[in-house]
């Protein structure tokens, strides 16, 4: 019985650091949202480096998934160039 409530805590621990994980990723892409439509000074890795990001790569990746275009394609949508 122990061992399955400790299975059970230990599950519900990933699940609220995954949750965790999604919520301070969401807040890096409307900040993003925010400086990419806003300041037009900063160029793409700039801001990636600014969030935090280890690789512009990887900021593009992160993006384009939540977003459907990478941040240069939406910096022009905008007509922020």
């Amino acid at each position: 019985m122990i061992d399955d409530y400790n299975a059970v805590l230990k599950i519900m621990n990933i699940e609220e650091e995954f949750r965790i994980l999604l919520f301070l990723e969401n807040v890096k892409i409307s900040t993003i949202f925010y400086l990419i439509t806003i300041t037009t000074s900063k160029n793409i890795k700039e801001i990636s480096q600014e969030l935090g990001f280890q690789t512009n790569h990887y900021f593009s990746l992160i993006f384009k998934k939540r977003v459907g275009l990478n941040p240069s394609e939406f910096r022009k949508r905008i007509g922020r160039n």
